[in-house]
């Protein structure tokens, strides 16, 4: 849900809304005066446009048609529209498809009658529109730009009127273009015009080359989060990626040079101011490597002015990344909705507040809510690229927590206001994790209660004199032997029973089994037949017996199933091969029958 806000400011603007309308173009209007001023005295530039405009048309006019270059529209950060001083939507428009042209149209908040005037105010934000001129310079040297416009506003519309006054950052200028006449410079302002008689989309390129050492500060990449927990505290993470988008540095750095002089180069970021609220507290600043501890807090009227100081100073290409973060009161940003306790209102901002007029390229909002949050949802007081929900899973979560995730691109100073989540979050829920720590701690107390007072052994261990202890050995053995005859006699049975069931091919298998199996045990039964020679000589002449009698039965095995693979490509039937497999099946089971008995006789004597 989107809406505007109550308390946000009148100028709160309308982002670039991704979808494209088309609307037929009016065109009765007339530009009876139009007043541009362009800031270039930071990094962005602004422009605040006043326009007068005429209906000179034969019906009533609803909407107004912006006319913006498509070069300059692609760094277009914002638009926002004033009609006779109240707040007008505008939305991306296809407008007249004019090759090079980008349109937006104006919702007038009521409709102006033919011969009748309407005024409107127009502020435009661009980024990333100043290109340093030179790109590389040293240490010690200015930073120049340079910035291309239009002399004249464009416009669909025929302009009988117009001037343009552009502030720079400092008297300090290259040159400046001077096609369109009168074009008069003086001090930190160059004057154009005024013009009379503009055509509609008449153009006259404008070039400035001035020297701006602001800083060109661009934030690529800022995730913020923020983490509500209703046992006191909102938790703010910023995970920013910034970097310096002037001129670069020509030639080595000179840490000697920088200290020595405070204008080593005055484009350079030896620190960025955040302003944040007088209420925050746990205030930390660190990188990948640790605690960055060049940072300064002071008080700035309302605001806590935390400077932070990176590990190097940032010149033209130059970046960094870091993790700045703080906690801020509950009370102070989470309220309850007067008509019903259990919908709960979160007020925060969508930006960040810096000293420098800093573009984000790429920010991200994650606002995470305590487990148990319902029916969240956003308040904005402009279009946002995306949004979506996800769970985030922290300790002693079950379900996890709600997450709202905003993002946008190209944000700016502007974009810092208020907005609101809502959702429903029951008290009871604050319990849910108390309940399970506590139940956790019982759990571990009584199984530790247990453990120490029972003793789960099956039985008491005893002293055995020597010729008991004799006695259980042979009797271990002995049962170690079974163990074998069993392992061998289950492998053996299957093989058998493949061969008795036609499937010589399963049975080739299985015989690989046995024969692995009677090998690998073939060396314990020998060790355990040298153990039982020292300790009863009868107990071990069986057991060699038994082994003799084991390797006969495996010999058979393998006779009866080679017999099946002989025969297993001829058609029909073998007397020869029948006979044979009759045979060595009577032998088999004989041996068989042998085996069971001498286990048999060795297990009952002990």
């Amino acid at each position: 849900m989107k809406s505007f806000a109550g308390g946000f400011l009148l100028f709160a603007f309308l982002g670039l809304f991704i979808s494209v309308h088309s609307a037929e173009v009016y065109r009765g209007w007339e530009l009876k005066q139009v007043d541009r001023q362009i800031s270039l005295q930071t990094q962005n530039v602004r422009h605040q446009i006043h326009i007068v405009a005429v209906n000179a048309g034969d019906k009533a006019a609803s909407t107004f048609l912006l006319a913006i270059p498509s070069e300059s529209a692609s760094h277009l950060a914002l638009v926002n529209a004033v009609h006779d001083g109240k707040l007008a939507d505008v939305a991306h428009t296809t407008g007249e498809a004019r090759d090079g042209v980008t349109y937006f149209s104006v919702a007038l908040n009521q409709a102006v009658a033919p011969k009748e005037q309407a005024v409107i105010d127009l502020i435009y934000v661009f980024t990333h529109v100043q290109q340093p001129y030179p790109t590389h310079v040293s240490q010690s040297d200015p930073q120049l730009v340079v910035y291309a416009d239009n002399h004249y506003f464009l416009s669909p519309y025929t302009v009988r009127s117009q001037k343009t006054v552009v502030k720079l950052p400092s008297p300090s200028l290259e040159s400046y273009s001077q096609d369109a006449r009168p074009a008069v410079h003086k001090g930190d302002t160059i004057t154009y015009g005024p013009y009379e008689g503009i055509q509609a989309y008449q153009q006259s390129p404008l070039k400035i080359h001035f020297e701006n050492n602001t800083p060109f500060l661009t934030i690529t990449k800022l995730v913020r989060e923020v983490e509500v927990s209703h046992w006191g505290n909102v938790a703010i993470t910023e995970h920013i990626d910034m970097q310096h988008d002037g001129a670069k540095l020509q030639g080595s750095f000179s840490r000697f040079d920088y200290q020595r002089t405070q204008r080593a180069s005055g484009s350079s970021i030896r620190s960025v101011l955040n302003l944040i609220p007088l209420s925050a507290s746990e205030i930390y600043y660190r990188d990948e490597i640790g605690n960055i501890s060049t940072s300064d807090i002071t008080v700035a009227k309302d605001k806590l002015a935390v400077e932070l100081t990176p590990r190097f100073p940032l010149f033209g290409g130059w970046k960094t990344e870091f993790i700045f973060g703080y906690d801020l009161p509950l009370s102070g940003y989470v309220f309850a909705d007067a008509s019903d306790s259990s919908k709960l209102v979160l007020n925060t901002t969508f930006g960040k507040e810096i000293a420098l007029d800093a573009v984000i390229d790429e920010l991200t909002i994650r606002v995470i809510l305590p487990e148990g949050s319902k029916n969240a949802r956003f308040e904005l007081p402009f279009a946002v690229d995306s949004e979506e929900a996800t769970l985030h899973h922290t300790y002693l979560d079950t379900s996890g927590r709600p997450v709202l995730v905003l993002h946008k691109k190209n944000v700016v100073a502007e974009h810092n206001q208020h907005f609101l989540v809502t959702y429903n979050f029951s008290k009871t829920s604050m319990l849910l994790e108390p309940l399970i720590l506590v139940i956790s701690y019982f759990v571990v107390f009584l199984f530790a209660m247990i453990y120490v007072r029972f003793d789960l052994s099956i039985s008491k261990e005893k002293i055995l004199d020597p010729k008991e202890a004799k006695q259980a050995k042979i009797q271990e053995l002995v049962y170690r032997i079974r163990d074998i005859h069993e392992e061998r006699s289950d492998l053996q049975q299957a093989a058998a029973t493949s061969v008795s069931k036609g499937k010589t091919a399963v049975a080739i298998q299985e015989r690989k089994k046995t024969e692995a199996t009677f090998t690998a045990t073939h060396k314990e039964v020998q060790k355990i037949e040298a153990e039982l020679e020292e300790l009863h000589v009868g107990v071990a002449t069986k057991v060699k017996m038994l082994e003799r009698k084991e390797r006969e039965k495996q010999s058979l095995l393998n006779d009866l199933i080679q017999n099946e693979e002989v025969n297993q490509d001829k058609k029909g039937s073998s007397n020869v091969y029948e006979a044979k497999k009759a045979q060595l099946q009577k032998a088999l089971a004989k041996v068989v029958e042998e085996v069971e008995d001498l286990v048999y006789e060795l297990t009952e004597e002990f």
